[in-house]
């Protein structure tokens, strides 16, 4: 084998390698939301999509049996457009599930759990949940139904 196609299959093995690691940590990040909302709220059902619907995989949520549609980001992500990846759990919805889903009425959440410098404590600013503002205000309408007007 030539020394210029040796060199090129060094190349796509890494770059398999590094797919790898990029779906392993991405697993592991849902693994440990899916974790965080079975321990520290009420759904306690709560398991990543992987695992409970290829279906609402397939609609770029990645965790089932809680009251909104939960897209997990880890690392880095640099130029990552949020706004779009809200979008697309929108769009994929639309595409896949029936109008009357209960999914398709649900908020849409990005939850990023970034990564900061190793060997220094984490800051909880680096895990973070972006939502639109309508969905902000649709997810304070479903925690206080009955006093949209008052405060708790």
């Amino acid at each position: 084998m030539s020394r210029s196609k040796k060199q090129g299959s060094d190349a796509s093995e890494e770059s398999r390698r590094e797919g790898s690691k990029r779906r392993k940590k991405g697993h592991n990040g849902e693994v440990r939301m899916a974790r965080m909302f079975r321990e520290q709220t009420i759904f306690k059902n709560c398991k990543t999509t992987r695992v409970a619907s290829r279906l609402l995989d397939n609609c770029s949520i990645d965790l089932a049996y809680i009251p909104v549609r939960v897209q997990v980001k880890t690392g880095a992500h640099k130029g990552m457009n949020v706004a779009a990846e809200l979008e697309k759990v929108r769009v994929q919805c639309n595409l896949q599930l029936p109008e009357d889903a209960p999914e398709q009425k649900q908020p849409v959440v990005l939850i990023h759990l970034r990564s900061g410098p190793s060997g220094k404590k984490k800051s909880p600013y680096l895990s973070l949940a972006t939502m639109t503002v309508e969905d902000f205000i649709q997810l304070f309408n479903l925690a206080y139904p009955d006093n949209k007007n008052k405060m708790p």
